[in-house]
């Protein structure tokens, strides 16, 4: 995710498994939907799958899906034919699949940007779950948003908060 802010206008570019949450000074709230979503949800059922096949082996698991999800993601990364494609910024960028939103800076009042991995998957693309998650830093700050999501999935996690003051 790409943002730039100034006095007159904030600018987001999206892409890859980053959102941005936004709460605006009417108290609405905006995101940028998960692209990634699709293959993650695909991934999510080949993983089970394969749990299963190998009896609860996570490691024997891990084994058959390496491979599969290397033909995927050599598939769907940068790929707007594929079902499941998705951009990444990398040096194959397709702009064109990335979600490019501006709006004046001063409609904001406060910008979350963070990871896939800071809130549940089911919140992704979700109004109640975008709220919820803006909600719980607005209210509760990062560290609890972390400590939260560490309770149920271990993942990479960024996040970045903003709020504006106004006068």
């Amino acid at each position: 995710t790409v943002l730039k802010i100034d006095s007159k206008k904030t600018e987001i570019f999206q892409c890859g498994d980053c959102i941005a949450v936004l709460r605006k000074t009417d108290r609405t709230i905006g995101y940028t939907e998960n692209p990634v979503k699709a293959a993650s949800t695909r991934d999510r059922e080949i993983k089970a799958r394969l749990l299963k096949e190998c009896h609860q082996d996570a490691y024997a698991a891990r084994v058959k899906f390496t491979p599969i999800l290397m033909e995927q993601k050599n598939r769907d990364i940068n790929n707007p034919e594929s079902p499941e494609g998705y951009p990444i910024i990398n040096g194959f960028l397709r702009i064109e699949m990335c979600q490019h939103i501006s709006f004046p800076t001063d409609e904001i009042r406060s910008l979350l940007i963070c990871t896939d991995g800071f809130l549940p998957f089911e919140w992704f693309n979700d109004s109640k779950g975008m709220q919820a998650l803006l909600e719980n830093v607005e209210n509760h700050g990062l560290q609890f948003q972390m400590e939260q999501i560490r309770k149920t999935q271990q993942a990479e996690i960024a996040a970045v908060f903003i709020e504006m003051e106004r006068k």
